[in-house]
Order: structure tokens, then sequence, then C-alpha cells
């Protein structure tokens, strides 16, 4: 039996002008997808002829707008002006315990001006790697100015899309802390302020790695697979380099979580021979350990885990040299080397208390248990979680219950004598499942 043919386009055309009933009548249009697919091409162009803008033969100046100059100039003196208002004031805010920011904020009206958010969005930047729960506050004080600046005075697209950079800068955040419900409704807000906005294309699509990131870590690996991709295309297409490479990063580690690691070695490999800055390539060189270690290439993990170490100690990135050191510290447990692995992952317990993440150190009381337990040292587990739950009771972390009772269920099970490499594991898991999905860290 032959195939029946494809209508060319001028067959098209022509039931086009025979009108819609002449269409819906037609028995191949309604079965043949290319077909179908064409004919919407011919209809798009066709209404697109229709309008007048097509036919319109005024010439356009090759000179510059006097009055669009004038304004470009002026929006431009302003931002600047605004700008170095902010300065002192945001340094008045930060030098203030975190919990009087808000206060104070409120108290100071004439804070809340556009360049007022921009100076909290570079200070996110900053606090993300020394102190992840300021980072959190000040997106939130962030949002808080964008959400309300007025748009007679910057201009309704203008107050849009730095209120999309806001919401998206708090959203990283709170995915930086495990935050990934309120991650999410965050980027939904961001993103749908870019979309009002009309011309936010490539802000969207930094907001879309955004949203791979939390979906990967909430493990709806295909949405952040489809998130990732979309903004590999916009970045591709605005020949944004940096970007890409970022979202390919993004990529690998949704691979890596989803157990994919040699594919994601494929692409940190590639990138590997990218310009990168040292911040990324410190993160690069983590990653790459991560996936040598989970395929059981412990010397190559170590090896690039020490560079990892290295570089974010240079750097002063205080949180990465943490998360670092406790990928290490898992390395060494796995060679059998008991005695450095307790070292170096008590650091890390200590440096994540000072750095108030808790659900971090919940979990890192976990991988010490396993390491006293293979070593015979059951007794010193007590010691162990009592300290962690001095912590967590001191700090008054009510969001962390979950992972106060694997630590309490691991006390117990130690103070019986009925623990071993199993129980810790399960624990583990217990504590890993249990970061935060809602947490009220900002109340309005």
């Amino acid at each position: 039996m032959m195939a029946e043919p494809h209508y060319d386009e001028e067959a098209l055309i022509a039931l086009l002008e025979a009108g819609d009933e002449s269409l819906s009548r037609d028995p191949h249009i309604a079965t043949c997808t290319p077909c179908s697919k064409t004919l919407a091409s011919v209809r798009e162009i066709a209404d697109c002829l229709k309008s007048p803008d097509v036919w319109d033969t005024t010439e356009i100046s090759p000179d510059p707008n006097p009055n669009v100059l004038a304004f470009l100039d002026r929006t431009q003196t302003e931002m600047r002006a605004e700008d170095a208002a902010a300065e002192p004031w945001l340094r008045e805010l930060l030098a203030q315990p975190r919990e009087a920011w808000a206060a104070t904020l409120h108290a100071h009206p004439e804070w809340r001006t556009a360049g007022m958010v921009r100076k909290l969005i570079a200070a996110t930047d900053r606090a993300i790697e020394t102190m992840p729960p300021d980072a959190v506050e000040i997106t939130a004080l962030a949002v808080d100015i964008a959400e309300a600046l007025p748009p007679a005075r910057y201009g309704e697209s203008t107050a849009l899309r730095l209120r999309g950079h806001a919401w998206r800068e708090r959203a990283y955040a709170l995915y930086f802390t495990g935050a990934y419900n309120e991650a999410v409704t965050a980027v939904e807000r961001s993103r749908k302020s870019f979309a009002e906005c009309g011309y936010s294309e490539f802000d969207d699509a930094r907001a879309a790695v955004v949203l791979a990131l939390i979906g990967s870590c909430r493990e709806t690996y295909g949405e952040a697979l489809g998130a990732v991709h979309f903004a590999d295309d916009v970045f591709g297409s605005y020949g944004a380099r940096l970007k890409l490479v970022a979202s390919r990063r993004t990529e690998a580690i949704i691979l890596y979580l989803a157990r994919r690691f040699r594919d994601a070695l494929t692409i940190y490999h590639d990138l590997e021979r990218e310009r990168l800055s040292d911040e990324d390539r410190a993160a690069l060189w983590q990653n790459i350990a991560l996936c040598y270690r989970e395929i059981g290439d412990f010397e190559a993990a170590g090896r690039y885990f020490a560079q990892a170490i290295q570089l974010c100690t240079k750097l002063g990135m205080l949180t990465y040299i943490a998360k670092t050191r406790w990928h290490f510290g898992r390395v060494l447990l796995a060679q059998g080397r008991h005695v450095e692995a307790l070292v170096v992952l008590r650091q890390v317990r200590d440096e994540f208390t000072e750095a108030n993440m808790a659900n971090d150190v919940a979990e890192v009381t976990t991988d010490i248990a396993h390491v006293l337990v293979l070593t015979g040292r059951t007794g010193e587990v007590v010691d162990e979680c009592h300290r962690a739950l001095g912590y967590f009771t001191a700090a008054g972390l009510t969001t962390t219950e979950p992972a106060m009772s694997a630590i309490s269920l691991l006390r117990e099970a130690a103070a019986v004598g009925r623990i071993d490499a199993f129980v810790v594991a399960d624990i583990r898991s217990k504590v890993a499942n249990s970061r935060p999905q809602l947490s009220r860290i900002y109340a309005d």
C-alpha cells in the first residue's frame, strides 16, 4: 500500500482561502501531523501579513533619537545615585544582629529603593558562602522592598524585572539551605515577574537553572532536565558562554543525583577545559570528586577533593570548605582510613555548628557514629549524639525535629548496645530525608 502524499504549500494556501469549514472536512489534515504543522506555519505567516506594520514604508532614521538618549542617560544617573545612597544604608543594616534587620528596615522607609534591592542582592552572593542563614534573611528583605517598588517611579517593566531578580536570589538561598518547597514558590514568583515584564527571556533562563537545581534535590529529574535544557538553548542563542557553562554543570548535577555518574563525569571533564573562575573551578573539582567516589575510584576522588579544598581555602569559601571536607571524610571512611576520617568529620561537625547548618550537623553526626561503630568505640556514639542534641536545643531549632528524632534513636540504640553499621546507615537515611521542606525563616 502506498502512503498518501503530503500537501504542498500551494494546496495548503488554497485550503486556507477556502475557509475553516473546508479544513475541518479534509481527512488528510486531520490525520497527518507534518501537514498540520506546515498548515499552522502557513497560517501564522498569513496572519502576520495582515498587520499594517508589515506594509509600513516609513523610513527609519539611522541617527539616534535624542529623546531616547536623554532618557537612558537620566535613568543611568538615577540608578548610580540610588546605588551610592544604598551603600551606607546596607552597612548600617548588616552591622546589626540578623534578628534586628527587619525592624530596622521598617524604621527606615527611605531605604526602600531599587538601589537598596540591588545592594541586598549583591550582599546575598557574599553571605551564601559564609553564613547561609544570613543570605536567606537578606533575600527576604530584598523581596520585601522589591514587591513594594512604585511602578510610577521606576516604570512597570523595571519594577517587575527587579522583583524577579529578588525572588530568584531568594529561591537560590532557600535551595542552598534545604528549604526546597519554599524555594519552588520563590522561583515560580521570579519567573512570573519576568514573564510579565515581557523582555526578560535571559533572566528567565537564569531562574530556570535555579528551578533545575531545586528539582534535582526533590528528585523531579525530568522537570529539572527540561528546565536546564531550556536554559541551555537561551544561553546558547545569546552566546553567553559562562552562563552556558553554569547550566551544563547543573545538568551534570542532575545526572549525578539520578545516579548516572559516568554521564555526569563526561560533562564535568568537558567543562574542565573551559576558562573558569577560581570559585567555579573549586566547585567543579568537588563535583568530579563526588562522581569518582560513587563509581569507587577513591584515588581519583581523593585527588580532586584535595584540589578543591586547597582552592576553597585560598578563596575563603568557608561553607564549601566544610562541605568538601565532609565528602573527603566519607572517602577516607570508604577507604578504611578510620582515624583520619574521624578527625575530618569532627572538624566538619564543628564548622556546620558554627554556621548554623542544623541538618548537616545531624547528618555528619551519623557519619561520625559510623566510624566509631566500625572501630569498636560504640560507647562514644552516645556522647556524639548528646553533643548534637544539645546544639539543637540551644539553638531553638524546632524545624529540625525529624533530624533530632533520628539522632535520639541513634543515641538510644548505642546506649542499649544494639547498634551496628546497618542501624547507622538506616538512621543516616532518615536524617538525610528530614531536611526541611517548609520553614518560616522570615515572617512578613
